[in-house]
């Protein structure tokens, strides 16, 4: 009995030995576990319902004396052991594709690799190693429902952070697009903007209610104004905002103790009031502390401050609601400034009325004694095109593409090489030609050439002019090389535009958050609106893809 005992004891130790020469162990390759290894602690194996159901993973084992090509490996299948590897250095690869879904995948979407990983592990002799695989690439979701759920600071159409399945978190973030803006407006301590699909979004000072999202809450980043989807065009004036919608209606909300609001009231407004029942207005434009619209029929209306007689009704008073100016039924387009207003005639005319302290209006006077409470027409041409009137200057342009300017220009915000209040001018001057669009502010000017590059000038406080300077400049200066964009608009230290494909940027003052970076530092050069956001596929309803920006461990 002794010698059975030995006998075996010796085979066992035989046997330990003979695993040691052969020189072999063993790679066991994690797939994904809860844990550490794991992605966000997501549980192994998925459940029946999990959507990575349908995701296969090919290995591949490559080195010394041994190359190891296995395919199809279920998602469900955590960790797959390789032994009898020789001991040396090999590379583990995987792959993981889409296959075995319900509804069959599209050729393109069979093609691209979900992501694929590879580590290098060393196999020592009786020994068992890990590779538990890091996976990159691009990802595919099949009738997925995106869902904006977090971090709402932002205006974008696009995917920017995924959250896939029910037990799962990818925490796929990709760099925002600010995209689909169709209209943009600022005013000196608030931003707002319609997209392409009609939702209304405003970020910035909102002492006074003139974000319209309920509160006065300052907001550093964009929120959305409401559940409509309808707004159609918006005008920020000083501290409230002005919208009309696809129907013809008007609202407005924010500051309201001279009737700027135009609700028949001095209340302050912190979410949109319609003004009136009329659904015929055509255009408006928000001043200092006045109103101004155009309705369908080519009327003008004004509301709000009449101090200057910038309504234009032969008064100076204040007005709480919109009373209609003169008779015509001609009026193309109408800008609202500190104090004063300027508007263009369908036949290309132009009129201006209001507070005349710097020439702003234009006639070849300037001085109190030469304000206007009536419309005055400015010369005789008729081929006026677009006019934008700031604090105390004006800039129109013509249909050759010429560029006028008169006014203050005590920072240079006329644009003809001087400055100084010496050098207003109380009639237009000529600013060069080849300009597609002008946009007036506080004490600077942007303008938008016919080849779509951007140029600025006059008061840089705040770094306004997006030079990347404090510096005024008495001369237009080019902003960045860029030849998309589409147009402009600034008030007091701020500027906003839009390029041709929808993004937004802004730069110079932001102490309340109007730039819309999420910060309240002030920007010299042109910075993209957004921030992040985080989208949940909480539905399955379409085909969606996201690439991915971190690093993820392997199902």
């Amino acid at each position: 009995m002794k010698k059975i005992v030995l006998l075996l004891t010796v085979l066992a130790v035989l046997a330990g030995c003979f695993t040691d020469w052969r020189g072999e162990g063993a790679i066991i390759i994690n797939l994904g576990s809860e844990g550490e290894n794991g992605r966000n602690g997501m549980k192994w194996p998925p459940d029946k319902n999990n959507i990575l159901d349908f995701i296969k993973y090919d290995i591949k084992i490559e080195g010394k004396n041994y190359n190891h090509d296995e395919k199809n490996i279920p998602a469900n299948k955590g960790t797959i052991t390789h032994s009898g590897v020789p001991a040396g250095k090999y590379t583990v690869t995987v792959k993981a594709t889409l296959t075995g879904y319900k509804t069959p995948l599209s050729p393109d979407l069979q093609k691209i690799p979900y992501a694929t990983g590879t580590e290098t592990v060393e196999v020592k002799a009786g020994k068992t190693e890990k590779a538990n695989i890091t996976m990159t690439g691009v990802g595919f979701c099949k009738d997925c429902k995106w869902v904006v759920t977090t971090q709402p600071g932002f205006i974008t159409d696009g995917v920017e952070t995924q959250t896939c399945d029910y037990n799962h978190s990818h925490n796929r973030t990709q760099p925002v697009r600010a995209a689909g803006v169709k209209t943009i407006s600022a005013a000196s301590t608030h931003s707002i903007a319609v997209k392409t699909n009609g939702e209304l979004w405003a970020w910035g000072g909102n002492g006074n209610g003139n974000l319209g999202d309920g509160t006065t809450t300052n907001r550093l980043s964009p929120v959305r104004i409401g559940n409509a989807t309808d707004w159609e065009a918006v005008s920020a004036g000083s501290v409230y905002s002005l919208a009309l919608k696809t129907n013809g209606e008007l609202w407005a909300w924010g500051r309201n103790e001279r009737g700027q609001i135009g609700d028949g009231t001095i209340d302050q407004r912190t979410s949109p009031v319609q003004i009136g029942t009329e659904t015929n207005w055509a255009s408006v434009s928000g001043g200092t502390y006045h109103s101004l619209a155009l309705k369908k029929d080519g009327s003008l209306w004004a509301w709000g401050e009449n101090t200057n007689g910038q309504l234009g009704d032969g008064t100076t008073n204040d007005s709480y609601s919109p009373v209609r100016i003169g008779s015509d039924t001609d009026w193309e387009s109408v800008s609202g400034g500190q104090t004063n207003t300027l508007a263009l005639k369908e036949n290309g005319s132009l009129w201006a009325w209001g507070a005349n302290t710097s020439g702003q209006l234009g006639d070849g006077t300037s001085g109190t004694a030469n304000n206007k409470t009536t419309p005055l027409r400015i010369g005789s041409d008729t081929d006026w095109t677009s006019v934008s009137v700031g604090t105390s200057h004006t800039l129109a342009l013509k249909e050759n593409g010429s560029l006028w300017a008169w006014g203050a220009n005590t920072s240079g915000q006329l644009g003809d090489g001087t400055s100084g209040s010496v050098n207003n001018k109380a009639s237009p001057v000529q600013i060069g030609t080849g300009w597609a669009s002008v946009t007036a502010g506080n004490t600077h000017t942007l303008a938008i050439k016919t080849d779509g590059s951007l140029l600025a000038w006059g008061g840089n406080n705040f770094g306004c002019l997006g030079d990347g300077t404090t510096t005024n400049r008495a001369s237009p200066v080019r902003i960045g090389t860029d030849t998309d964009w589409a147009s402009v608009h600034c008030a007091g230290g701020l500027t906003i535009a839009l390029k041709t494909n929808g993004e937004l940027w802004a730069w110079g003052r932001n102490e309340s958050g109007q730039i819309g970076d999420g910060t309240t530092s002030d920007r010299y050069s042109p910075v993209r609106v957004g921030g992040n956001c985080t989208v949940n596929s909480e539905q399955m309803s379409s085909v969606c893809e996201t690439k991915l920006s971190d690093t993820n461990t392997a199902h």
